[in-house]
């Protein structure tokens, strides 16, 4: 990869003076250079895309090579990717977290559409925030002219930039790719819908995160994969907030899995409640719930998210303590509380009965 980028930042602006057409330059960026970055980084062709482009029938002012999960796009004019996006004088390149300018600029305008992009940059950065290890939310500037350069600034969630006089080793580049690659993962984990984020998130960003059922479903499937964790019982302080402006939390699936665990995978509503096999655990598949709910966490000085809180139903308890007639939620509700009031003290989280059931009717 070391080898791709020195020869792109030192061949390329040569070549713009070359014809574009039948340019070896270019059939090796496209060709010889893809197989590289995928080989280095053992990148799984079943999972990813990747391509790149110096331009379609003329030079392009930003060379670029994008990593695009098919779970979210399968182009890079809509949707999340990774891009490596050279400067327009070759000074360096940066590793971007970015996404597609042409869904915006199609759906809403160039003008409205540079502000949904921009709106959609500060509700992933809230969102990913934790996750980051050591790249940057400072703007990328791209030393461009041309509005497709000012479209991969806009976009520009997350990333790294590498300087031409100082391109870190290989093994550096190798493990930034790998890492960027964790957050992109971590950015599909939040989606609900992969393929019609956008809109979502712009549209009513309370929807995008694990406080709904629509999510809830992604949220069940991580619990299965996690490792089991071990806790303290003691008061935790309250999670990240997922948005600045909107009621949503980080959940942490592995204080689900020890909950699960604890409950040894049975409904704690009736442990008669058998469901099915779980392909990803092996076990009897029982869901996680919050017994307060994640969306009560401004009430609370301790995280509501903690395996005190989380109780074990099978899917159709899980589904009656949300959407059952009010006595089938009292009874459900009644014996929870009764299980769980003295644990719940033990992780700080005190609360009656009442008002408990209150959040629930």
């Amino acid at each position: 990869m070391k080898t791709i980028f020195e020869t792109t930042m030192n061949q390329y602006l040569k070549e713009l003076s070359n014809p574009f057409k039948s340019n070896p330059f270019i059939k090796w960026y496209t060709g010889e250079a893809i197989e590289n970055i995928i080989s280095s980084a053992s990148i799984d062709l079943e999972r990813y895309i990747v391509l790149s482009s110096t331009g379609k029938g003329k030079w392009a002012e930003i060379p670029w090579a994008a990593i695009l999960d098919k779970d979210i796009t399968e182009t890079p004019t809509k949707g999340y990717y990774i891009v490596y996006l050279f400067r327009a004088d070759m000074s360096g390149v940066y590793i971007s977290l970015n996404q597609g300018w042409t869904y915006y600029e199609k759906t809403y305008g160039a003008k409205e559409g540079r502000e949904k992009i921009k709106e959609s940059v500060h509700i992933w950065r809230d969102a990913l925030r934790s996750c980051l290890n050591d790249f940057s939310f400072e703007n990328i500037d791209l030393h461009c002219k041309l509005n497709r350069g000012k479209a991969y600034e806009l976009g520009h969630i997350c990333g790294k930039f590498y300087s031409q006089e100082f391109l870190p080793d290989q093994p550096t580049l190798i493990n930034d790719l790998r890492n960027l690659l964790g957050v992109y993962r971590e950015m599909k984990g939040y989606m609900g819908n992969p393929l019609i984020i956008e809109p979502k998130i712009i549209e009513n960003p309370n929807r995008f995160k694990f406080n709904n059922e629509l999510d809830d479903v992604h949220y069940q499937e991580e619990i299965q994969r996690d490792p089991l964790s071990k806790s303290i019982s003691v008061p935790q302080p309250i999670p990240h907030r997922i948005t600045a402006n909107h009621t949503s939390w980080v959940r942490n699936p592995q204080f689900a899995k020890e909950a699960l665990s604890k409950a040894q995978f049975q409904c704690e509503v009736d442990s008669s409640h058998a469901t099915f096999i779980s392909r990803s655990s092996s076990l009897n598949f029982v869901e996680a719930h919050h017994l307060i709910p994640l969306n009560k966490q401004d009430l609370f000085s301790c995280s509501l998210d903690v395996p005190g809180n989380i109780i074990s139903l099978c899917p159709n308890c899980h589904r009656a303590i949300h959407h059952a007639v009010l006595k089938t939620k009292e009874e459900i509700i009644n014996k929870l509380y009764n299980q769980r009031k003295e644990i719940l003290a033990t992780w700080g989280l005190i609360i009656s009965y009442y008002d408990l059931l209150n959040y629930y009717v």
